[in-house]
């Protein structure tokens, strides 16, 4: 998993990237599920063949690395950026 977060411009919000390389099928579908029960303000996730990507306020992005945490993924690849 790599995660991305940058300062923007004025605001709170971050840009991340998620690769799938690093989380099982399972991972990739619980993520998936979580984010349609999860109402996260603010957020754009979308999806390509290798990675989940996005933008969201830095707080919801503490929310998804949580989740993400809980789910046993290998924690070495994920950077943030302020």
């Amino acid at each position: 998993m790599k995660i991305r977060t940058a300062f923007v411009s004025n605001s709170s919000s971050c840009s991340f990237v998620i690769g799938k390389a690093y989380m099982t099928k399972e991972q990739q579908e619980a993520f998936r599920d979580w984010l349609k029960i999860t109402h996260l303000r603010d957020t754009y996730i979308g999806e390509t063949k290798h990675y989940f990507l996005g933008g969201a306020k830095q707080d919801e992005v503490d929310k998804i690395m949580e989740f993400l945490q809980e789910q046993k993924l290998d924690t070495q690849f994920a950077e943030t950026y302020q």
